[in-house]
């Protein structure tokens, strides 16, 4: 993702730091996805759509726990990246 060239309210209007988890999140969710877990409609992109609510203080943080956690609701269904998936090889490889 690029972001260096993002406009100035990339970084007034929403959490600090949020910017970078989300575009981090793009790329952690296809890891995942292509390791068969099923990520919910627009991965990253996605809060509004599953119901969440931007916060004027925490911006879309909400959403994005319940993403990286496997429990955004959608279809009756929980979507995301459980959390075993964290501590599964491959990924957990990378931290050893």
């Amino acid at each position: 993702a690029a972001i260096a060239n993002a406009p100035s309210s990339a970084w007034t209007n929403e959490a600090r730091g949020e910017v970078w988890l989300h575009e981090w999140l793009h790329g952690v969710c296809a890891h995942f996805a292509q390791r068969g877990h099923v990520m919910p409609k627009r991965n990253a992109d996605g809060g509004e759509l599953h119901g969440y609510v931007r916060s004027p203080t925490a911006g879309w943080t909400d959403y994005y726990r319940d993403l990286m956690t496997g429990n955004v609701l959608e279809d009756g269904k929980h979507f995301g990246i459980p959390a075993d998936a964290w501590t599964a090889w491959p990924f957990s490889a990378f931290f050893e």
